[in-house]
């Protein structure tokens, strides 16, 4: 081989590999474009995604924050109409049938009938029986006139519109009109004096009311002068007859006529069950030695009274805030019957 055909050769070979080389290259070139190309194409899909989920959680986010705010202020709401009715609940303060009805529920002793239509209309008194109202630590129940059968209480002599009642001492469910309410008493007690002398066995008895002198009351009030008071058994005493002669003026209340009987029993008391004189009394001529034959006493107006002075004048001051009328001043009937003294007259 001649020189000249072996550098040619040669010349051949290295130009074949050149190309196989760039060949290679360009081969190794294009799969690298594919694999950046494959790899910009996930970045975006994954840039999409979460791009996507961020929104989403922003949306859900700025959601929740809406709702939260809508709950708060229904909270709010609701919370400021409870206030407001709580509010006017204070103010009318009525009275409904399960409450009333309600074993731990504590009637109180005044009691005024009244018309429905003075608070219909009023949303928080719907379906009430009435009013509560505290005057001067005495409470009234302003019961509805509709109501009072309801309410199962009796009112005596009966019920009546714009009627002030107050309980009796002796029958809790049983209250009294107010513009009679110390005659009634005056008449049950003279009605349980007469069943006293009945049941002891009585032939004969009666009561002496004796009203004491205004001026006189007045200076006992004072202290510049004492009361006299004498129980007596046994025949009329003289003690009696100077009490009665220290009053101005003197009335027979009752007097009553028996068959009589050597067998007395004991009566049934009421407005005498802490009286000294009566339960004396009463112990003597059940004893077995009932040799008595007379027997006058003066009766402890302390315990058997129907209403003390103090509590009829915070009863005039809770009806006259209540304009609620009255014949006459519940105060002025207690102070006229802390005057009267009661004296028992009883023969067998």
């Amino acid at each position: 081989m001649s020189l000249f055909d072996f550098a040619d050769k040669a010349a051949k070979a290295v130009a074949k590999g050149a190309a196989d080389a760039a060949g290679s290259l360009s081969n190794a070139v294009a799969d690298a474009g594919k694999g950046a190309s494959k790899a910009v194409e996930a970045g975006a899909a994954i840039a999409t995604e979460v791009g996507g989920k961020a929104v989403e959680a922003i949306s859900n986010g700025a959601g929740a924050v809406v709702e939260a705010g809508g709950k708060a202020i229904e909270t709010i709401t609701s919370t400021a109409q409870q206030i407001h009715l709580d509010q006017l609940k204070a103010q009318y303060n009525p009275v409904f049938p399960e409450e009333f009805k309600a074993d731990d529920y504590d009637l109180p002793n005044l009691i005024v009938i009244e018309d429905e239509d003075q608070r219909k209309g009023v949303e928080v008194c719907e379906g009430s029986i009435g009013w509560l109202q505290v005057e001067g630590g005495m409470e009234i129940l302003h019961l509805y006139e509709e109501a009072v059968q309801f309410s199962g209480l009796n009112f005596y002599p009966y019920a009546v519109c714009e009627g002030a009642y107050y309980i009796d001492s002796y029958n809790r469910d049983r209250f009294i009109d107010l513009n009679s309410y110390h005659e009634v008493i005056q008449k049950e007690k003279i009605e349980e004096l007469s069943n006293i002398a009945h049941s002891l066995g009585a032939k004969e008895c009666y009561l002496e009311a004796c009203e004491e002198d205004l001026t006189s009351s007045q200076l006992k009030a004072s202290g510049k002068v004492k009361e006299k008071t004498a129980t007596v058994s046994g025949n009329a005493s003289s003690d009696v007859e100077q009490s009665v002669d220290s009053f101005k003026t003197s009335s027979i209340e009752f007097s009553q006529v028996f068959e009589g009987s050597s067998q007395p029993k004991e009566p049934d008391l009421n407005w005498f069950k802490k009286d000294m004189g009566i339960i004396s009394l009463i112990k003597k001529r059940c004893s077995g030695e009932n040799d008595i034959k007379e027997y006058s006493i003066q009766i402890d107006t302390a315990s058997s009274t129907s209403m003390s002075i103090s509590r009829a004048a915070k009863i005039d001051a809770a009806l006259k805030v209540a304009k609620v009328s009255s014949d006459l001043s519940i105060e002025s009937k207690a102070k006229t019957e802390s005057r009267r003294k009661l004296i028992y007259h009883i023969k067998f």
